[in-house]
């Protein structure tokens, strides 16, 4: 197996991610959706060219880029800063890490986290979150495997449905 590559996107990745993004939201989650309407509504809001390149380009935000020989297999997205729903408390944010289908359950997720943590270590997180739709059991499995706990549960909502989030979290030491 060809070893795995994790690189910080820029603008110049908006199109490969778009791609990426999409594939794999739709193979992961869109048994979640309702109406799918709704989903290509938030799909165009998350992963539009726009807001993709805005995302890109804000430094408030690291994407990586996840690769094996050269082609993209998955990504992350962190903000910076933002305070913890339990406690306030600021904090590196994982909004998202995904894989494509194919990709999954290789041990990518568990590297691709660990480049996440050196990155909010390097920058002085004191601690690093998550939600995770409490529906997706493999998603939340895997943070509580990496060491995060629950510390609190969130209502979520949108105009047909209405679930439950997780907030997943791990103190970050130096």
């Amino acid at each position: 197996m060809s070893m795995l590559t994790i690189r910080t996107a820029g603008v110049a990745d908006a199109e490969i991610l778009q791609q990426v993004a999409r594939d794999t939201y739709l193979h992961h989650f869109s048994h979640l959706w309702l109406a799918a309407e709704e989903m290509e509504e938030y799909l165009a809001e998350e992963y539009g060219r726009e807001a993709l390149a805005a995302s890109l380009a804000d430094p408030a935000i690291l994407w990586l880029l996840a690769e094996r020989e050269n082609q993209p297999i998955g990504f992350a997205k962190v903000w910076w800063d933002r305070p913890r729903p339990d406690n306030g408390e600021p904090g590196a944010l994982l909004q998202k890490l995904y894989f494509l289908p194919e990709e999954t359950g290789k041990g990518h997720g568990r590297h691709l986290l660990h480049r996440v943590i050196d990155e909010a270590k390097q920058r002085h997180q004191p601690t690093l979150w998550v939600t995770v739709l409490q529906d997706n059991n493999h998603g939340r499995d895997f943070y509580i495997k990496q060491g995060m706990v629950t510390v609190e549960t969130l209502p979520f909502s949108s105009a047909s449905q209405r679930s439950l989030m997780d907030v997943l979290a791990m103190p970050l030491a130096g």
